[in-house]
């Protein structure tokens, strides 16, 4: 595979990766993940993220929310895109490839977790986690900065951004 890392689907893929991410933080997953897993996990996602029309429809929203909106409008479109990407199958994907450094205990108390917040979420409409999403949006700077930087200009996700993939609340 050739070099993706100044490819827009790659870095789209990347995007969407750290918002994962950053809803497992939410629901008291921490993941401490290297490049080379984050760069893989971009990797493992980007065909399914070039080729669904949902998810491009999902980044949509999420583009024009974060050009101008509220807190709120841009958690409702973060908990779209989530749902999106679990439509899409990569949701799980993702989440096994960021948890893939965890021992056997903490994999299965994650993957508990991750099913309870899915029944949970769907069960309220998302609300909970849109509100949770919401408050944590201003702490969560370098994501916020990362989405805004890539809508305004998609070549801001440059290579000497690699080491900044982490997001910690």
């Amino acid at each position: 595979m050739s070099d993706l890392t100044n490819n827009y689907w790659f870095k789209l893929a990347v995007i969407i990766v750290r918002i994962v991410n950053f809803v497992l933080g939410l629901i008291g997953i921490k993941t401490f993940v290297s490049q080379s897993v984050f760069k893989k996990t971009a990797q493992g996602v980007f065909q399914t993220v070039k080729s669904s029309s949902a998810l491009l429809k999902a980044w949509k929203a999420l583009r024009k929310t974060f050009k101008s909106g509220s807190n709120l409008k841009k958690a409702k479109a973060i908990f779209y895109l989530i749902k999106e990407t679990q439509f899409a199958g990569i949701f799980y994907k993702i989440c096994k490839d960021l948890c893939s450094d965890m021992s056997w205990l903490d994999w299965t108390k994650t993957a508990a977790t991750v099913t309870l917040t899915i029944i949970t979420t769907s069960a309220t409409g998302g609300v909970v986690l849109i509100a949770k999403i919401a408050l944590e949006l201003n702490s969560a700077y370098e994501l916020k900065e990362s989405i805004t930087n890539f809508v305004k200009k998609p070549d801001a996700l440059d290579n000497a951004k690699w080491s900044q993939i982490r997001i910690c609340l």
